[in-house]
C-alpha cells in the first residue's frame, strides 16, 4: 500500500502537510502559513493517525501533533496501540518545549470536569470510556484540554453532527504551564467555513 506523505499548496498562502494512505478512511494534516514555512525544523509522519511539525518561533520549538483516535466500536487493541504511541510521541518532546495536540479524538470527555484537572469544566454532552483514555492521556502527559476551557454556546462546542446526534470530538490540548498562551479556543460551524473557501 503506498502512503500519501507530501506538501500540497491549498491556495491563499497556506500548504497542507499531510500523512495517509489512500485506500484508507484515515489520514491526517497540518495546514502552514506560508510565512512559517522556513521555520519548519522537522515533519515526521508516525502512522496514519499521527504526524507532528516541529516549528521553531521566538526561541522555543513548537511542536504541533495532529491525531485522528478510533473510533467507538474499533478494536480495544487497535486504540491502545493509537494511544501508547501518541503517548510515546509526547513524552519525547523535551520539557522546555511548546505542545500543542489537535485532531479528532474520538472521546467525549462530557460538560463538567468531575475531578479532572486536564478539564476546564465547559464541555459537551456525557461522559464514554474514550473519552476517558483521552482524560487519562491528557493527565499522564501535563496537558489541559483548551477546548473545554471557555464557556461557550453549543454550537462552538459541538464538532459532529449525524441525525439527532451531536458530539465534542475535536479537541486542541496544550503543557499546563503553556494554558496562557491560549485565550480562546472554539469550535467554527461547518457552514461558517464552507461559507470562507467558496
Amino acid at each position: 500500500m503506498r502512503s500519501c506523505r507530501k506538501s500540497k499548496d491549498i491556495g491563499r498562502g497556506f500548504k497542507a502537510v499531510l500523512c495517509g494512505s489512500p485506500r484508507t478512511t484515515s489520514g491526517v494534516g497540518i495546514t502552514v502559513s506560508e510565512r512559517f514555512s522556513d521555520s519548519i525544523v522537522s515533519v515526521e509522519r508516525f502512522d496514519d493517525r499521527l504526524m507532528k511539525i516541529v516549528v521553531a518561533a521566538k526561541e522555543r520549538l513548537y511542536h504541533f501533533f495532529s491525531a485522528y483516535a478510533l473510533q467507538t466500536g474499533c478494536s480495544n487493541q487497535a486504540k491502545y496501540e493509537f494511544w501508547h504511541l501518541l503517548d510515546e510521541k509526547t513524552a519525547e518532546v523535551p520539557l522546555k518545549d511548546v505542545i500543542i495536540v489537535a485532531g479528532d479524538l474520538n472521546g467525549h470527555v462530557g460538560a463538567t470536569n468531575d475531578g479532572h484537572s486536564c478539564h476546564g469544566g465547559f464541555g459537551y454532552g456525557s461522559r464514554n470510556v474514550d473519552g476517558e483514555r483521552l482524560l487519562d492521556y491528557a493527565e499522564s502527559n501535563n496537558l489541559t484540554i483548551v477546548n473545554t476551557a471557555f464557556r461557550k454556546r453549543d454550537s462552538h462546542l459541538i464538532s459532529y453532527y449525524s441525525g439527532s446526534t451531536k458530539t465534542q470530538i475535536d479537541f486542541v490540548l496544550v503543557r499546563d504551564r503553556d494554558r496562557s498562551l491560549v485565550t480562546d479556543a472554539k469550535i467554527v460551524p461547518y457552514e461558517t467555513v464552507a461559507k470562507m473557501g467558496a
